[in-house]
């Protein structure tokens, strides 16, 4: 494991685009190739990173980064899609290597161990129509116990626990969070099903309430102006058409993620002007689109 402690800015593309301004942070390689970028605060969860399979190449800056102050830059790309991390550093504070052998894993207490075999070769215990997807679907910050699909087709992440404490919420709030990141699986809700002999409980209303009091400690963001909304509008349509006349691998996936991308865009940019916007989980309807981009242009605006 290498661990590197240095000011830098990092930028993520692919599925979704984000930026990291200037600032000292922890950067880890792990010896699967996956990259973590973390700062002093936060907790456990990394601010952003790129999971194995990728490489990392580390490489000289160019005239323009030398001229900004960058020293070297990483360029980590995913071995199974167009997503890359690309980090600038331009101070580094502290670089080392450690050998930590082969790890022998997370074990379980023996009632949770059990019992999460047992319910994954019963999962329809949970409801009629359940399937298994996965156990200990692993996350950037941990193992999920089950990974189902309720009858209805629904992402359900379930965490099973000894004890029905305020932790376990918060710990599978945290992993709804980041799994509702992923088009792929999102929207996920989740369960909690305790050793108690207790019957599982949906934990919608009760991580809204945590994620309620969770925001309301968190400082308002400034809103950001229309322009700015136009301009990403503007980008992702570019890109979607772009997708949409390349051949490239995944094209169906990456197209889905583009235009899931447009229609969250489509509704920040229609809040910010003041025009109504349709209740959608998912993506919108091209009826939906239509209409909120025909008001959009009505109301004098263009991307």
């Amino acid at each position: 494991m290498r661990l590197v402690i240095a000011r830098c800015s990092v930028d993520y593309d692919g599925r979704l685009t984000a930026h990291l301004p200037l600032a000292t942070r922890l950067l880890v390689v792990k010896a699967d190739g996956s990259v973590l970028v973390h700062s002093d605060g936060g907790s456990y969860k990394p601010l952003n990173w790129m999971s194995p399979p990728c490489t990392m190449a580390e490489v000289d800056p160019d005239e323009a980064q030398s001229g900004e102050g960058v020293v070297a830059v990483w360029r980590v790309q995913h071995a199974k899609s167009e997503d890359r991390l690309t980090v600038l550093l331009h101070e580094v504070l502290h670089d080392s290597d450690h050998e930590l052998g082969v790890d022998p894993g997370l074990v379980k207490d023996g009632v949770e161990a059990h019992l999460q075999r047992l319910l994954a070769e019963h999962i329809h215990t949970l409801g009629h129509g359940w399937s298994l997807e996965r156990r200990e679907y692993m996350t950037a910050i941990g193992p999920v116990d089950i990974l189902a699909k309720d009858s209805s087709g629904t992402s359900v992440a379930v965490e099973i626990k000894r004890r029905g404490e305020i932790d376990g919420v918060e710990q599978l709030t945290r992993y709804l969070e980041l799994m509702n990141r992923d088009p792929h699986l999102a929207p996920v809700t989740g369960v909690r099903w305790l050793t108690t002999g207790q019957p599982p409980r949906y934990l919608r209303p009760l991580v809204t309430r945590v994620q309620t009091r969770r925001d309301a400690r968190r400082p308002l963001p400034e809103p950001i102006p229309p322009i700015l909304l136009a301009m990403e509008l503007s980008r992702l349509a570019a890109h979607i058409r772009r997708v949409e006349a390349g051949d490239q691998p995944r094209k169906a996936e990456r197209l889905m993620a583009a235009r899931l991308a447009y229609d969250h865009a489509l509704r920040d940019y229609c809040r910010a002007v003041d025009i109504p916007v349709p209740l959608a989980i998912r993506g919108l309807s091209r009826e939906q689109r239509f209409h909120m981009e025909s008001a959009l242009i009505g109301a004098g605006h263009d991307w």
